[in-house]
């Protein structure tokens, strides 16, 4: 009898130490997850705003690259080259 008595006990022990366990880290967690999503949060912020420069950097130069090819590019052109044989087309009714 004293047996069955001593491992109820014991089974009490660890069935509280348990319950203990997961309220220390719920109240832990309640306590240091304003600061971890804070931390993140602010990360991810950090690396949002780098990838918006690197784009606003990138399409700045392929701006200016397309601007230098439009200004190279009437240029090059002679305007005394024909391109082309003119046709006239006229509407038929």
């Amino acid at each position: 009898m004293n047996s069955y008595l001593d491992d109820f006990m014991e089974f009490l022990e660890t069935l509280l130490i348990i319950i203990l366990i997961i309220f220390g880290f719920r109240l832990l967690f309640k306590f240091f997850a304003p600061f971890l999503m804070r931390y993140f949060i602010k990360k991810l912020k950090q690396k949002f705003e780098n990838t918006q420069q690197q784009s606003q950097q990138q399409s700045t130069y392929s701006r200016q690259k397309d601007n230098l090819n439009k200004q190279s590019g009437t240029r090059k052109t002679n305007p005394n080259s024909k391109v082309g044989e003119y046709i006239d087309y006229e509407e038929l009714d």
